[in-house]
């Protein structure tokens, strides 16, 4: 099939900027893929026009007026949430 969506069942979550680089692991930064594409895009940075595509078919997933933006950097808040966590479980 060439360019156009992936008949396969997106059945992985893959990080849109790879964890290896530096990419969070928060719901901006996600994306399913199927296993196939999953293991080809391995730990490659998506190029500019790639995000924008993403974040054009988001609009059609998530809820009127919700963020779409793809982001691989937490926001205040996440990052916040997160200490948190590791601090109750760390038993502080």
């Amino acid at each position: 099939m060439a360019w156009g969506r992936c008949p396969a069942a997106a059945v992985e979550v893959d990080h849109v900027y790879p964890w290896s680089k530096g990419g969070a692991t928060i719901v901006s930064n996600g994306q399913a893929l199927c296993r196939r594409h999953n293991q080809a895009k391995r730990n490659v940075t998506p190029p500019w026009w790639y995000v924008l595509s993403l974040e054009r078919r988001r609009r059609g997933y998530f809820p009127e007026g919700a963020n779409v933006r793809v982001s691989a950097a937490m926001s205040r808040r996440e990052r916040e949430a997160r200490a948190g966590t590791q601090r109750r479980a760390a038993g502080r």
